[in-house]
């Protein structure tokens, strides 16, 4: 799990200590670029599992979804993080209504280490973030190829937080993690997406299983045809 800049987040942040009775759990998706493909199902409560072929560098359209239930939030703030060279040239955030993007800092800027900061969005007026399967926003995640063949980006609170409106911290998750107060910046550092480098597609998979079966079921009729010539 990747820990840069925590301990840098934690002194420079706001500390709510309060945690609400709000739930916040949010993921991300794949939504399409960089001829990549899915490795297992994505949504809410898991990490984002993404194949890809080629040398690349590849650019990947990705979205953040949460779900907020019982108590809305009135901010939302998130850093991620990267174990190699990935960078997000691009990012979009969407307010809650009445509210402003908190633009992202760092961004263009490879890993190691962080590669987009404090991003999200806050209002003090209106309903704040509440209900199923917000899109929180979407980004372009320039992954390049690593010599391990994989890149992990974490998630953790920004300094801004997730946060109700009278500061109390949210209890907040971030893809499979479990959860945590979102009050305190640094918080939830989860694991949340995964890329892994020269991955068969799942249809080349399918068809290298068929013609491996095909095989032993010719040799399997050989075997049986030189045991029925031997008894006669």
């Amino acid at each position: 799990m990747f820990r840069s800049s925590v301990a840098a987040s934690l002194f420079l942040s706001l500390t709510f200590t309060a945690i609400a009775g709000a739930d916040a759990s949010v993921w991300f998706e794949y939504k399409g670029g960089g001829g990549a493909f899915l490795l297992s199902p994505q949504g809410e409560g898991r990490v984002l599992e993404i194949g890809t072929t080629g040398l690349g560098p590849f650019d990947l359209e990705i979205s953040m979804y949460a779900s907020v239930t019982s108590v809305s939030l009135y901010s939302a703030n998130t850093t991620l993080a990267a174990d190699t060279n990935a960078s997000i040239p691009t990012m979009t955030m969407i307010p809650p209504e009445f509210g402003a993007e908190t633009p992202a800092g760092g961004l263009n800027t490879p890993g190691p280490g962080d590669i987009a900061t404090g991003f999200g969005g806050a209002t003090f007026q209106g309903d704040g973030y509440l209900g199923e399967n917000i899109l929180m926003g979407t980004f372009t995640l320039h992954a390049v190829r690593d010599l391990n063949l994989l890149t992990v980006i974490a998630a953790r609170v920004g300094n801004g937080v997730w946060a109700q409106s009278d500061t109390q911290g949210a209890l907040l998750r971030f893809a499979d993690g479990g959860f945590e107060n979102g009050g305190v910046a640094g918080n939830a550092l989860t694991d949340v997406i995964k890329v892994h480098y020269g991955v068969p597609e799942p249809t080349t998979l399918g068809l290298i299983a068929l013609g491996a079966m095909f095989v032993l079921k010719r040799r399997h009729r050989g075997l049986d045809g030189g045991a029925d010539a031997g008894t006669k």
